[in-house]
């Protein structure tokens, strides 16, 4: 016999085992046609979450098994479930356990695969990022500026509300002026001359 929808929203609550929080979940969601929007809705959590819960259906046995070994934990499992190939879970579960790596050496390992970077601390102090802003204002004191940086990205952007023939002044001129002599030098020439 199916269990209610309102069944399986208790047991998840109280349910303790992640494979089997999963399962309701995916219960709720299959059996019950329920939408990730309503089911975070009932049980009050992010519909992220529940997403992360459904991945982790999808973990190789080695990996389930390590869950129940005590290995890793329920927020490894999450992280790891965020890799499609199966194995590259498996390698970075083996390096989860080889190197003993917690939930946030586990994010950046993961982070690492999904995107082929390597995340290190050389990322710009804030106080730095408000001087290069300020240091922009002074030279356009009209642009709105942007200056972010995570993990496995950076973004400089610049906003300015004007007509068309002061916005494309400027843009020209800061054009000009992040392609430098040097730019020139090494051979870029084809830069400078845009269509």
């Amino acid at each position: 016999m199916e269990a209610s929808a309102e069944d399986l929203i208790s047991r998840f609550k109280t349910e303790k085992d992640c494979f089997k929080k999963a399962q309701y979940l995916s219960d709720l969601h299959i059996e019950h046609e329920m939408t990730l929007k309503e089911i975070a809705s009932k049980i009050d959590y992010d519909q992220s979450y529940i997403s992360h819960y459904l991945r982790i259906l999808n973990l190789p046995d080695i990996v389930v098994d390590g869950y129940y070994a005590g290995q890793v934990s329920c927020a490894h499992l999450m992280i790891l479930s965020r890799l499609k190939k199966r194995e590259d879970i498996i390698d970075a579960y083996r390096q989860v356990l080889e190197k003993n790596l917690n939930t946030t050496q586990t994010e950046i390992l993961i982070r690492g695969k999904k995107f082929n970077i390597e995340t290190n601390d050389g990322r710009l102090d804030p106080d730095k990022i408000r001087q290069m802003k300020k240091k922009l204002a002074e030279i356009y004191p009209q642009l709105k500026i942007e200056i972010l940086q995570s993990r496995i990205k950076g973004k400089m952007s610049f906003e300015l509300a004007d007509d068309t023939k002061k916005t494309s002044k400027l843009l020209q001129q800061i054009f000009d002026r992040l392609i430098s002599a040097e730019a020139i030098e090494s051979g870029h020439e084809s830069l400078i001359e845009l269509d």
